[in-house]
């Protein structure tokens, strides 16, 4: 049985692919729901049904639906990190990495709907404590962390390179600020609207960069 976000154990006779497609589908399963009705009000049994499984079947990956949780919401934060976070060129400017970072932050939200909605919902520190095993919590967490330490440090060694530019709150404070709006850019988003994802990207650097004064 597995009921992390490690993988499968080792089965023989090619039941091994097989099992870890199950799980996927699980997991995408699992992201879709909560992202839509939410944890409390996804049945398990709603969770095999979109997954194509019977409900039984489950068991053999997770022993829980708070684990089904933690390995969809592991699964979605490290996607996000591979694609936003880890695609960090630190040799690149200050300025040009934030830039980028910003963007693809932005653009990552509204590429993936059902992931970053499904990660609103364990997001505040309460319900991380509340809904995750204390192990999924810790790893949740220390992801998180990463990337705020990463947009920290940027923006501090901005403030530090242009010290005529008019003084900012601490730098972890405008990193929180900054990640803040990046989150929620799906609160008000509207596929059918009149601007692209990479248009409201752009115009979320152009509020970053004003705010702080680059």
């Amino acid at each position: 049985m597995t009921d992390t976000a490690t993988g499968p154990a080792v089965v023989p006779d090619g039941r091994t692919r097989r099992g870890e497609e199950t799980r996927e589908r699980l997991l995408a399963a699992a992201i879709q729901l909560f992202g839509s009705q939410g944890f409390e009000s996804t049945s398990m049994k709603e969770l095999a049904a979109a997954a194509g499984v019977r409900a039984p079947a489950i068991y053999n990956h997770f022993e829980s639906k708070e684990r089904i949780l933690a390995a969809a919401t592991i699964w979605a934060m490290e996607d996000f990190h591979a694609q936003v976070v880890r695609t960090d060129n630190p040799a690149a400017g200050a300025r040009d990495r934030l830039a980028n970072l910003v963007r693809r932050h932005v653009i990552y939200q509204l590429e993936h709907v059902q992931l970053a909605r499904s990660n609103d919902l364990v997001m505040d520190a309460d319900a991380l404590r509340q809904l995750l095993p204390t192990d999924a919590h810790a790893h949740v967490r220390e992801l998180m962390r990463q990337h705020l330490n990463l947009i920290t440090g940027i923006i501090d060694e901005l403030r530090q390179t242009r010290p005529a530019r008019p003084s900012l709150p601490h730098p972890r404070l405008c990193a929180l600020a900054v990640l803040t709006m990046c989150d929620r850019v799906l609160s008000w988003y509207k596929p059918d609207g009149a601007l692209s994802k990479e248009e409201i990207a752009a115009a979320y650097w152009e509020l970053v960069r004003g705010m702080l004064h680059l």
